[in-house]
């Protein structure tokens, strides 16, 4: 990450930003001073999975949150008509955390609790994007820097990949 933030405008990648994004999240982790280290590593990790979701998706590569989604509903033996579990499921701390209210989630003054560990949840979410990241295709010369930035990421004794 740059030492000073620029103050301009001015053009960003957003794969460069993800790589950014990641690297502050796994260091807020490690580093927790207080709980609000662990929202933001939840909020910056999974803003980085909706840059990379759709990109997997345009390659014709399955997100991971997409695979868990479809394992779910095929073992969960769903009653007919009942709600599918859907990639965003996955991601309901990231969501939980970034919205109030609307979207079935009722009065937005009734919607200001959650509860989770916000430690395994920092953990989690990050081990998902991770293995979305690691998924993307070789393509121009921001992937694969992107993917060399995080590189120590994937090869953490923090997160698991089995």
């Amino acid at each position: 990450m740059s030492s000073s933030p620029d103050l301009g405008v001015r053009r960003y990648h957003k794969l460069d930003l993800a790589a950014d994004m990641l690297i502050e999240a796994d260091e807020r982790i490690r580093d927790a001073a207080s709980n609000v280290d662990y929202v933001a590593a939840i909020l910056l990790a999974g803003a980085v999975a909706y840059i990379v979701f759709p990109i997997l998706e345009e390659d014709g590569v399955i997100p991971v949150r997409e695979v868990m989604a479809k394992l779910d509903n095929l073992f969960e033996g769903r009653l007919p008509g009942s709600k599918k579990t859907n990639a965003s499921d996955f991601l309901v701390s990231y969501n939980a955390l970034k919205h109030t209210g609307g979207r079935g989630r009722g009065a937005a003054s009734e919607n200001l609790e959650v509860e989770m560990c916000l430690y395994s949840e920092a953990v989690s979410i990050m081990e998902d994007t991770l293995m979305d990241a690691a998924q993307l295709r070789p393509g121009d010369e921001t992937r694969q820097r992107f993917k060399l930035r995080i590189q120590h990421l994937l090869t953490s004794d923090l997160y698991s990949f089995d």
